[in-house]
């Protein structure tokens, strides 16, 4: 099998922000540490102050130069949204919230959740587990907050939604965390599907660009290679093929072509693209 290529430029640290109508304090201590250690098993105080509470997840190992540390958690004092931009374009791509403008309207505060050197741990479904532990764990201690936003990937939540989601431990980081993305290209009837978030664990993100069938198909499918794709660590390689869709519905009857390129759209990065046979855009 061809050898895949992937980024290898991830982020340095996942950004969440948690959003409220009202400024919020930091929880107690105590309450947060056992918040935390509930969700994320060995967890240590490090610092906590009005403005800024770290913690070592002690359970969560990254290797930086052959040295192993704990992934630090940092949960930094609420602020103004107004030191919170979101750009056009990640407003356009929030699907799973589909009145954020009426969200982001009434949120007036946000408190930033960080996992230093998450990127560093060696296994990528251990960085997605410390990842949704630690957001599942936010959402828990912070009862008034009304949001949560992953930076990196550009999805919300409103809180509820959130909060009561039916889904298995192994689908979190899809569900929670992946963004699945719908463009029009170049006002034409072309459309592309990409996905963003499977590139925070340095795993390739998918992209389609096509015409003449239903978007949300292809999101589905884009959802069901993500999901593969997390389970088996990427095994698809260029020039291989993935079962496509006839009549509405997954069928291995249907064959289509994946290549690894340069994403089409911003953030710049390795995708794995979807060749849609006779629906595939020209010159693709």
């Amino acid at each position: 099998m061809e050898q895949k290529q992937q980024d290898t430029t991830p982020e340095t640290a996942f950004l969440i922000h948690l959003l409220f109508e009202e400024m919020t304090e930091l929880p107690d201590p105590e309450k947060l540490l056992e918040s935390l250690q509930n969700h994320l098993g060995t967890v240590e105080e490090n610092t906590h102050e009005p403005t800024l509470a770290t913690y070592l997840a002690k359970d969560y190992i990254a290797e930086i130069n052959d040295t192993y540390v704990p992934v630090m958690l940092s949960i930094l004092g609420c602020t103004s949204m107004e030191g919170l931009h979101i750009d056009p374009i990640s407003r356009s791509q929030m699907r799973d919230c589909p009145q954020h403008e009426e969200l982001l309207q009434k949120a007036k505060y946000h408190i930033v959740a960080t996992d230093m050197m998450g990127e560093a741990i060696p296994d990528y479904k251990t960085h997605a587990e410390l990842i949704c532990n630690y957001a599942e764990s936010l959402m828990e201690v912070f009862p008034k907050c009304i949001g949560i936003y992953f930076q990196n990937t550009g999805k919300l939540f409103d809180a509820k939604t959130f909060r009561h989601m039916d889904i298995g431990f192994d689908n979190r980081f899809i569900r929670y965390v992946v963004n699945f993305r719908l463009f029009r290209a170049d006002n034409s009837d072309n459309l592309i599907v990409d996905s963003l978030g499977m590139n925070v664990l340095e795993l390739p993100d998918v992209q389609y660009h096509f015409h003449g069938m239903e978007p949300n198909l292809v999101v589905r499918h884009a959802m069901n290679l993500c999901s593969y794709n997390f389970d088996y660590q990427a095994p698809i390689g260029n020039n291989e093929t993935v079962d496509g869709i006839e009549d509405a519905h997954p069928s291995s009857d249907v064959q289509w072509a994946c290549q690894y390129e340069e994403s089409l759209v911003q953030p710049n990065r390795i995708v794995l693209d979807v060749r849609m046979n006779e629906f595939a855009s020209d010159n693709r």
